[in-house]
């Protein structure tokens, strides 16, 4: 009897676990659930070149460049939002905006409301709501897989299409 308990625990215990496991990290607010259901990418947008450019009704800029490229990696279109640091991060802190991009720093005094990658190059972060911890996942891999392009942009100070 004490053979199928120690079975019991080697093998199908950590199966179990395992299947628990499939979708790790998770969201608190489910993110990228709605993106996915949705098709829609909400994003906010600080204009601070070269990483968000205001040209017309259409943004340029890397981290504009780089959340397009983003966005249709996850089947999504984005949806644009101007504004400032402060209203775009309290829309972020409710769950009212998917990412706010426009040359955030690592040390923004937001750390503690909101969700940041990685610094991605030098100390620049792409901000998330608090907590949606699979997104950030996603976007952290896809900055860094995609970290000579962005470089590159910024070298040259302007949007490579």
């Amino acid at each position: 009897m004490r053979w199928f308990v120690n079975a019991l625990i080697v093998f199908v215990l950590p199966s179990l676990m395992s299947f628990s496991c499939d979708d790790l990290p998770r969201d608190q607010k489910g993110t990228v659930d709605r993106i996915e259901q949705t098709h829609e990418l909400r994003v906010g947008l600080i204009e601070n070149p070269p990483f968000v450019i205001r040209d017309g009704d259409e943004p340029r800029g890397v981290e504009v460049d780089a959340i397009k490229n983003f966005a249709a990696s996850q089947n999504a279109q984005p949806v644009w939002s101007w504004g400032g640091e402060q209203k775009l991060m309290k829309e972020l802190e409710h769950f009212n905006m998917d990412v706010v991009a426009g040359g955030i720093l690592k040390s923004t005094p937001w750390k503690s409301h909101v969700g940041l990658t990685s610094p991605y190059v030098h100390e620049q972060v792409i901000a998330t709501p608090p907590g949606e911890n699979q997104l950030i996942k996603r976007l952290d891999e896809f900055l860094s897989d995609n970290k000579p392009q962005i470089e590159s942009q910024i070298a040259q100070g302007e949007t490579v299409q």
